[in-house]
């Protein structure tokens, strides 16, 4: 029931972020490839999720004297949305955080009326305007479906990516039952009270963002898409200015936004980036936590969110969208419509100057280029395989959503014409795979940036080349060549990248992991890690039927032959490979076809016999003869394998370095000490043996006691740290770090599962022994299950000072235990 909206001094809050790292997977893979600028993590996803979406769901809470006294999750306290492939990633990588999110959703539906904070988003993240209408659609329809799988229940809003919009898309998304969206003011054109007939021209940001708009159906006069235009001011503060600087800042800036002299409800709002809150301003996620949890209450405001707020308090306006240039949309980073994602039209992200983005018009060719004839192709083709491409291709995000057996067959059941085909389901996976790709290909990202080489760029265009690979295996058509004819007018800002063409060349073509290099990339790894016969591995099911090795000194011969499944499309390929490992990193893998039981058998028992007489050039001429001159060595790597492979290989080189700084440190220790009591500066070069060396030996002491307590086993250890103090060296101690916090992490679960004085005292000894070691444990995962267990108060009682003792020890205030709630 509606609210009356004369109500006096209803003061509404909600603070939305948009979670969303563009799609990082190489596309021929489903891994994330190494990503060396997220150093120290492997890759931005992995960095992002520590920095930013797994501190918002354990967001801590100070007292004055930086002890922690709560965890805040911030996705209960506001509005947000996660981008499907976003979520996917942290579905497989991060669970706990994942979980934390879908966590904060159901308890906010609770909260809030049976409206949850969570929208959903249309899926991938391109300009929606700028898609063709049946790839609108099924972004829409993916986006709603993904949705509901994870958050269970039917999705009410959509966020657009960009928050771009045109006619066409508000249309759509009235078609699809989506209530409301939320868009930048400068989106809106002219509002008007409802039932009224004259306009009034809010262009250039002047809508009142404090009540939402009814945005009328052209073609369905009778149905509409509510619309919330967030602060702009407020947003660009918390974005980019000192908003963020302290929670009261924040509530500060909030709260200037409310119109003091307005009757009845009012929301203040605003939208920014979810990776602001600890990513872009670190440990904004604390400001937040605080000022949504004591500092917005406390000043007046009713933390809400879009859905229950829209259900209290309906439109009483109507509004008309900016239609942008030519009637193409518009969109909250660009001023000129959409322009940043089709030409140079002026908006960049702070490019070097000099620098243009010409290169955004050939780049879009390109993509629709190939999004084109993937999409004849699937009418062509689909209409032979299927009963209704299109509506194939909108349930296809099941499919990804539940990758199993059992899914494809009921697919298959739902939509093949001839479902008991295995040619035939081959086929039309491999062309839903495609259409995929044609999709993922429009990720707004790729124009975003200041160059079409930067990575956003480079991914783009590999989705395109695995959509346009795909194409060519179905039927033969290879657009390749006329796709690479227009990216040749992409001419890069940086001269030697030449051109799209040339990047493409340069940094897509070797992304491309077909059977052959795949199965390679498995025979050399499998030298170092051993893996099971039977394994899921980068994307494929890789089942080893055979593997033979021999060795003679430096030299070792592996002949192997595996099956391999393509997880999403089911093709299966059955190779057979010979890997020559020389020593060092020269490796000489080859792979091709099975020829048959009787010619692997005889193939690899003449290998063996020229193999015994240790003849190396006799051996690669049987492998060339058999497998052709066309072989794969670390080159062909995946970059974080190739530095693991390095590692094994040049272990033994590690260890002679660490002999020669070991023995530089020994011999002049004593020199090198009286120089330090005569207050002297240590040698830089000495400085560097004596912290490699005292590292070295301090890790090895710790990890040789197997996790012991007992203090008197680190008698060696400690004497070390005092050596280190003694010298003012730093150490790295990430090794033991590592260590101590797994001790902890176990001590703690213990006392968790079964509260006793003892478990307690295990914990506090862990921490005590670390300190005395200089070891610094994450203590993240401890603090958040002690605040579970103190919720229990009946669990510790009779140990409640031993119980503050060990929350003093990690940082954390003892009198959580008086209120004993979170």
């Amino acid at each position: 029931m509606a609210r009356r909206a004369d109500d006096p001094k209803d003061i509404y809050l909600v603070i939305h972020g948009h979670f969303y790292q563009p799609p990082r997977e190489n596309p021929w893979l489903d891994t994330i490839e190494r990503e060396p600028s997220a150093a120290p993590f492997s890759n931005w996803n992995a960095r992002i999720a520590e920095e930013c979406y797994r501190v918002n769901g354990w967001a801590r809470v100070f007292d004055d004297r930086g002890r922690m006294v709560d965890l805040a999750n911030n996705y209960l306290h506001m509005s947000f949305n996660f981008g499907a492939t976003l979520l996917t990633w942290l579905e497989r990588r991060r669970p706990r955080t994942y979980a934390r999110i879908l966590e904060a959703d159901r308890l906010s539906v609770q909260a809030h009326g049976g409206h949850g904070n969570a929208l959903a988003q249309s899926y991938g993240h391109a300009i929606l305007p700028l898609c063709s209408p049946r790839d609108r659609l099924t972004l829409i329809r993916w986006g709603k479906r993904d949705f509901e799988h994870r958050f269970g229940r039917p999705a009410e809003a959509m966020w657009l990516p960009e928050t771009a919009i045109d006619a066409a898309t508000a249309e759509d998304l009235i078609a699809e039952e989506m209530r409301f969206v939320v868009l930048s003011p400068y989106q809106a054109r002219r509002v008007r009270r409802l039932g009224e007939g004259g306009w009034r021209e809010v262009s250039g940001g002047a809508v009142d963002p404090r009540m939402p708009y009814r945005l009328i159906s052209r073609k369905h006069p009778g149905r509409h898409l509510d619309v919330f235009f967030y602060d702009g001011p407020v947003s660009h503060s918390i974005s980019f200015g000192e908003g963020l600087r302290s929670s009261r800042q924040l509530v500060d800036k909030l709260w200037g936004a409310v119109d003091a002299g307005r009757d009845g409800p009012q929301l203040v709002h605003s939208a920014v980036d979810g990776e602001t809150f600890g990513h872009h301003h670190r440990h904004a996620e604390r400001a937040l936590a605080y000022a949504l949890t004591e500092e917005a209450s406390r000043r007046g405001f009713t933390l809400t969110n879009y859905g229950e707020y829209l259900e209290q308090f309906p439109p009483t306006h109507e509004v008309e969208l900016e239609p942008g240039p030519n009637g193409e949309g518009t969109a909250w980073s660009c001023a000129h419509g959409v322009g940043r994602w089709i030409r140079d039209c002026g908006c960049n992200a702070g490019a070097p100057a000099g620098w243009n983005q010409r290169w955004r018009g050939p780049l879009r060719r390109a993509v629709d280029l190939v999004r084109d004839e993937a999409a004849a192709l699937l009418e062509e083709l689909g209409g032979e395989l299927l009963k209704d491409p299109w509506a194939a291709r909108d349930d296809a995000v099941s499919l990804l959503l539940r990758p199993t057996g059992q899914e494809r067959a009921a697919f298959l059941a739902r939509h093949a014409r001839d479902s008991q085909s295995l040619t035939g389901q081959t086929r039309v996976f491999k062309l839903l795979e495609m259409q995929r790709f044609a999709l993922m290909s429009q990720t707004s990202c790729g124009w975003f940036f200041n160059d079409v080489s930067g990575l956003e760029g480079v991914q783009v265009m590999r989705y395109m080349a695995r959509a346009m690979h795909l194409l060519e295996d179905l039927c033969g058509r290879n657009v390749e060549g006329e796709a690479l004819e227009v990216l040749a007018e992409a001419r890069s800002n940086i001269g030697e990248k030449g051109t799209g063409a040339d990047v493409f060349r340069k940094h897509v073509l070797p992304s491309v992991v077909g059977p052959r290099r795949y199965v390679a990339q498995y025979a050399i790894t499998d030298m170092f890690r051993d893996y099971p016969a039977d394994l899921e591995w980068h994307g494929r099911q890789v089942h080893r039927l055979e593997r033979h090795r021999m060795s003679s000194g430096p030299l070792t011969l592996l002949v192997g032959r595996v099956e391999v499944e393509d997880r999403r499309t089911t093709e299966t390929f059955d190779l057979i490979y010979v890997l020559i490992h020389f020593g060092g990193h020269d490796f000489h893998c080859a792979v091709r076809s099975f020829p048959g039981t009787q010619e692997f058998r005889a193939f690899t028992k003449r290998l063996r016999e020229i193999f015994g007489r240790a003849t190396v050039t006799e051996l690669l001429r049987a492998v060339d003869a058999h497998f052709g001159d066309d072989y794969f060595g670390m080159p062909q790597l995946l970059a974080e394998e190739r530095a693991e492979v390095l590692d094994a290989l040049f272990r033994d080189m590690s260890e002679r370095f660490a002999e020669m700084y070991t023995r530089l440190y020994m011999d002049n220790r004593r020199t090198v000490s009286a120089l330090i009591d005569s207050g002297l500066e240590v040698p830089t070069e000495f400085r560097i043996a004596a912290e490699y060396t005292l590292s070295r030996q301090l890790n090895a002491e710790i990890l040789a006691q197997g996790r012991s307590r007992d203090r008197g086993r680190y008698r060696r250890a400690r004497e070390i740290v005092q050596e280190a103090e003694h010298g003012d060296y730093t150490l790295d101690l990430s090794r033991s770090e590592a260590l101590f916090s797994e001790m902890m992490g176990e001590a703690v679960a213990a006392l968790a599962g079964n509260p006793t004085a003892e478990a307690c005292r295990a914990a506090l000894d862990t921490m005590d022994l670390a300190a005395s070691l200089g070891v610094s444990p994450d203590l993240d995962r401890c603090q958040e299950e002690l605040l579970e267990l103190i919720v229990r108060r009946e669990a510790w009682q009779g140990f409640e000072q031993l119980l503050g003792q060990l929350l003093a020890a990690m940082k954390m205030s003892p009198e959580l235990l008086e209120s004993g709630t979170q």
